[in-house]
C-alpha cells in the first residue's frame, strides 16, 4: 500500500474489553503490521476508530488517580478501586493508544448527551443539553427520505412525540426503526399516526405510554378552539384597525375570517412550546404565575410574534391566498393580502398585530379553562 493513502475504518475497536488496542499501536506508530514473522508496510494512512462500548472520549480515556486525588484522599477505598481500573487500562495499552490519536469527535445521538461523572464513574444525563430536539429533527428528515427544502409531511402529534420523548431505547436505531414501521420503508405518504405499529413493536424502542401521551398532548385544548375563535376576533377588533366589513359579530363573518380566528387559537400550544411552555387542563400541574408568563412572553416577543405570523401565513396560503404582485393591492375577493410576506418585511403596525395576538394567549387559555405550565 506504500505510495497510497488508505483510509481504514475500525468499527467497535473498544470491544473485547479493549484487548484490540495492543495490536493497533504498531500500525498507528510505524505504518506497518506483523503477520507472524512477516512485516507488512502500509505507509501513511488515515485510521478512523468508532467506539461501541463507551459514549464519549472522556469515558474511554481513564485518568491516573494519582493526578486526581490529593495525598489525604489516597487512603480510601474509592482511590484504590480507581487505581485498579487505571492499572488495568494501562495494562491493555490504553494510554499508549490515546497518545497516538490526532483528534476525536464525540458523536451525539438523538437522546440527551451523556456526561461522565468521575465521582461515580457512571454516565449521567446532561440536563444542559437542550439541542437534542434539533438533532432529532435532522435525523427525522433524513430517515423519512426528505431532501433539500422539501417539507416533511408528519402528523403534528407524532412530531411532538418524536421530538420530546425522554429516550429512544436504542438511540438512532430506534428512531430509524419507528420511522420505517410508520412509513412502510418508503415515506411517500409521510408519517401519520394512523400508520402507527402495534404497542409491542413501539415498546421495543420507546416508552409506549409516554409516546402516546405526547402524541395526544394539546388535543383536548385544540378541540375547544372553535369556541375560542370569537374571543380571538373580539381581541383583534379591540387592538387593530379592522376593515369595516369585519366589524361585526363573529357569526356574521366570512368563512375565511372565521377560519383565521380558529387557526389563531390552534397555534397557541405550538408557539408557547418555543419558550418551553405548554397548555394543560387546570388541576394537572403547578400553574405559572401570570406575571411569570407575561415576563417570558415579553422577553421573547419577537420570536413568538414571528412564529404567529408564519402560522397565519400558512393558514392563509392553505386557503389559496397570495401576496400582491407589483401594482396590486389587497383584494379579499381574489384572495390577495399584502401581509403575506416575511415578518421582517412587515410594517411596524402589522408586526404589532402579531405581538398583540401573542400577548393575548394567556387570556385565551384562561377562557378555555386551561392553564400554562413549564414543559417537563
Amino acid at each position: 500500500l506504500e505510495g497510497k493513502i488508505p483510509v481504514v475504518f475500525w468499527d467497535e475497536f473498544d470491544s473485547k474489553e479493549l484487548k484490540w488496542l495492543q495490536y493497533l499501536l504498531s500500525p498507528m506508530q510505524d505504518g506497518a503490521f506483523l503477520e507472524g514473522q512477516l512485516r507488512h508496510p502500509i505507509g501513511k494512512c488515515i485510521f478512523v476508530f468508532a467506539g461501541g462500548t463507551r459514549p464519549t472520549m472522556q469515558a474511554f480515556s481513564i485518568s491516573d488517580p494519582d493526578k486526581v486525588y490529593g495525598e489525604e484522599d489516597r487512603q480510601g477505598g474509592q482511590y484504590k478501586e480507581d487505581k485498579e481500573i487505571y492499572i488495568d487500562f494501562t495494562r491493555k495499552k490504553g494510554p499508549d493508544f490515546v497518545s497516538r490519536l490526532r483528534g476525536y469527535l464525540n458523536v451525539l445521538g438523538p437522546n440527551r448527551k451523556q456526561v461522565y461523572n468521575t465521582a461515580t464513574r457512571c454516565m449521567e444525563t446532561d440536563s444542559s443539553d437542550i439541542c437534542f430536539p434539533i438533532r432529532r429533527a435532522l435525523l427525522l428528515r433524513v430517515m423519512a427520505g426528505v431532501r433539500g427544502n422539501d417539507p416533511l409531511r408528519i402528523d403534528s402529534g407524532l412530531l411532538n412525540a418524536f421530538l420530546k420523548i425522554k429516550e429512544f431505547k436504542h438511540g438512532a436505531r430506534s428512531m430509524e426503526t419507528l420511522v420505517a414501521l410508520i412509513t412502510g420503508g418508503e415515506g411517500k405518504e409521510g408519517l401519520m399516526r394512523s400508520k402507527l405499529p402495534p404497542k409491542e413493536q413501539i415498546s421495543l424502542h420507546v416508552d409506549y405510554d409516554e409516546f402516546l401521551d405526547l402524541i395526544q398532548q394539546g388535543e383536548e385544548f385544540q378541540q375547544i378552539c372553535n369556541g375560542l375563535a370569537p374571543f380571538v376576533h373580539a381581541r383583534y377588533q379591540e387592538t387593530t384597525r379592522t376593515p369595516m366589513e369585519y366589524k361585526q359579530e363573529f357569526d356574521a363573518l366570512p368563512a375565511n375570517i372565521k377560519a383565521d380566528n380558529v387557526a389563531a387559537a390552534l397555534r397557541i400550544t405550538q408557539i408557547l412550546s418555543l419558550i418551553s411552555m405548554q397548555v394543560v387542563p387546570k388541576g394537572t400541574g403547578q400553574a405559572l404565575e401570570p406575571e411569570i408568563v407575561e415576563k417570558e412572553i415579553e422577553a421573547n416577543i419577537e420570536l413568538l410574534a414571528e412564529a404567529e405570523h408564519i402560522g397565519w401565513m400558512e393558514s392563509k396560503k392553505s386557503q389559496g391566498w397570495r401576496a400582491p404582485q407589483p401594482g396590486e393591492t389587497r383584494d379579499d375577493e381574489n384572495k390577495i393580502h399584502p401581509c403575506l410576506i416575511p415578518y421582517c418585511d412587515l410594517k411596524e403596525e402589522d408586526k404589532e398585530k402579531d405581538r398583540e395576538s401573542v400577548r393575548y394567549y394567556p387570556k385565551l387559555v384562561e377562557l378555555a379553562g386551561y392553564m400554562i405550565v413549564y414543559e417537563e
